[in-house]
This record gives C-alpha cells, sequence and structure tokens, in this order.
C-alpha cells in the first residue's frame, strides 16, 4: 500500500504556532473567547480581546514594518494550521486503536472477516429503521443510543463539548454515526440509496484493501495504515482549500486594495466579530451573553465562505 508521505503536513516550521488568525472566525462561542482569552477566566473583556489582537497582528508582521502584506499573511496561516492538523491527526490516531480494539471481539490482536462484517450489520441495522434492506430518506430517524433527558448535567455538558470540539476541527472525516457519513463511505451510486449489496461490498473492499499481506486478517497496524491513507488523502485536500482561502481573506480585509493590510484594517473586521457575540453590548463576551442571531444565507458557497471567514 502506498502511503502518502506525511511532510504533507510537517514542513520547516509548520508546526510552531496554533491556529489563530483562520480559527477565529469560529462560529462557536466558546472557543472565539478560548482564542483571545488571556487571562483565562472564561470571560472576554474589549480591552483584552484589543491587546490579543495586537499581538496576534504583530507577530504576523514578521519584517516589523507596520503592515502585513499577503505573503505574510498566508506564511503565518500555514504555520498554525499545520499545528493544528498535526494535532487532530495525532488525535485521529489514537481513536484508530480505540475503534481496533473494539472490533477485535475475542482480543486475539487480529481482525477475522467475521468480526468486521458484524460491526458492519449492526451499522446497516441501525440506519435501516423500516427493515426494507435498504438506508435512504424513507427509513425514520434512528434513535439516539440515550434519549436526551436520561443524562445528568454533567453528561449533557460533556455531550455538548464533544460535539462543539468535533465542530471545531480542521479535519472532518466521514463518520458512521451519521446518515452523511454513510452515503459518503457506501452510497457507490450517488443516489442517496445504500443497498444492503452496496454496503456489504464496499465493506468487503475495505476489509481487504487493509490485509495489505494477503493473509486473511487484519492486524492492528495494517487496520491503522489503512486509515492513515484515507486520513492524509483528507487532509491534503483540505489544507489546499483552507491555502486558497486564506488569499481570500486577505483581499478582503486589505480595504484599499493596496496589498498591505494595517492593523486598522484588521480591527475593523476584528470588532464586528466581537460586536456579533457581545449580544448585551457590555464589552465583555461570556457564555452567558445570548446566542448571536444566525448569518443570513448566501448566495453561493463561495460568497458564504468569503464573508463568515473574514471575522479574523
Amino acid at each position: 500500500m502506498k502511503r502518502l508521505k506525511t511532510n504533507i503536513l510537517i514542513t520547516s516550521s509548520a508546526l510552531l504556532l496554533v491556529s489563530s488568525l483562520a480559527s477565529a472566525a469560529s462560529h462557536h462561542k466558546a472557543e472565539y473567547i478560548r482564542q483571545y482569552d488571556l487571562n483565562e477566566n472564561g470571560s472576554l473583556e474589549k480591552k483584552e480581546f484589543d491587546q490579543a489582537r495586537r499581538a496576534r497582528f504583530d507577530a504576523t508582521d514578521s519584517n516589523n514594518n507596520g503592515v502585513v502584506d499577503v505573503e505574510e499573511y498566508t506564511y503565518e496561516y500555514e504555520n498554525r494550521l499545520d499545528k493544528k492538523i498535526a494535532d487532530e491527526r495525532e488525535s485521529h490516531i489514537k481513536q484508530t486503536g480505540i475503534r481496533f480494539s473494539s472490533l477485535d471481539k475475542n482480543e486475539d490482536k487480529k481482525m477475522a472477516w467475521d468480526e468486521y462484517a458484524a460491526s458492519g450489520s449492526r451499522i446497516f441495522s441501525r440506519y435501516d429503521t423500516n427493515k426494507d434492506g435498504q438506508i435512504d430518506s424513507s427509513d425514520p430517524k434512528p434513535k439516539a443510543y440515550q434519549a436526551e433527558q436520561e443524562l445528568s448535567d454533567e453528561e449533557k455538558q460533556k455531550r455538548e463539548d464533544m460535539k462543539q470540539k468535533w465542530q471545531n476541527r480542521v479535519i472532518k472525516m466521514s463518520s458512521t454515526h451519521g446518515i452523511e457519513g454513510i452515503y459518503e463511505r457506501y452510497d457507490v451510486g450517488s443516489d442517496e440509496v445504500v443497498t444492503r449489496k452496496e454496503f456489504d461490498l464496499q465493506r468487503r473492499a475495505t476489509f481487504r484493501l487493509s490485509d495489505e499481506n494477503h493473509d486473511g486478517w487484519v492486524s492492528e497496524d495494517e487496520y491503522t495504515l489503512e486509515y492513515e491513507d484515507r486520513l492524509d488523502a483528507e487532509i491534503s485536500s483540505t489544507r489546499r482549500a483552507q491555502i486558497k482561502q486564506t488569499y481570500v481573506r486577505f483581499g478582503v480585509l486589505d480595504q484599499d486594495e493596496n496589498g498591505e493590510m494595517t492593523f486598522d484594517e484588521f480591527q475593523a473586521s476584528g470588532h464586528r466579530s466581537f460586536t456579533r457575540w457581545d449580544t448585551n453590548q457590555d464589552d465583555v463576551v461570556n457564555m452567558n451573553d445570548a446566542a448571536p442571531k444566525p448569518h443570513k444565507k448566501k448566495n453561493t458557497d463561495s460568497e458564504k465562505n468569503t464573508k463568515e471567514d473574514t471575522a479574523y
């Protein structure tokens, strides 16, 4: 199996900084506060926000000439993006080991086809709720693993934190924990219908691909390597799209279009984002503020990404 080289991710000083300019546009309040909360008290004051933004701008201005050009802006973002990607990749790989252990029911360090197929049957059965032998829009939504009302406040908060953490990730691999992931991985005909035959053929193909030495079973190393290939392909695609969008963001921030972004131009966007989150207008953003109104729907994905990503 030919593996993608990890230097897609690790280049020069690309692992030195945490994503900030790009992730500052996060539409989740806790993440937004965390990025600028210098004293880490869970509350973001306007003065504190301005100080954090000043420090961020100065760090991006690598030649210290008082303005940021597109190369500085992009280079700084690439460094932070790659650090975030590397951290998330490590987390993904760690979860792979956990998944393998859950599939290896007899704990012999080997995943047989029967074990993998049994897991697939449980997945298919969960989403084929009307039991007609295929997964499509006619299937009622599957019941939650545990009803919300049965959870304690602590469990509800933990579930919400995990959901928010996933939403803030750069790398979003398809998962069988949602119908979108089922379609993405198993809908061979791209018609939003997954037959049992399609599903089983895809599962069998994945198993054979993972069984690199063709001995009829999959070791943890083989299982991990197959996932790493898919993961690195997703990372490469995502990274390209993110870097491309950086140039678009710079163009929006550079209001006078002179190729240089001043701190005032940078802060104009920052103040818009702060005002959006500070819904009670007390110059403090915290979790007690009411949620802001959602962005108006844009005509195209490009317009949507450009507008939403400029609150940096």
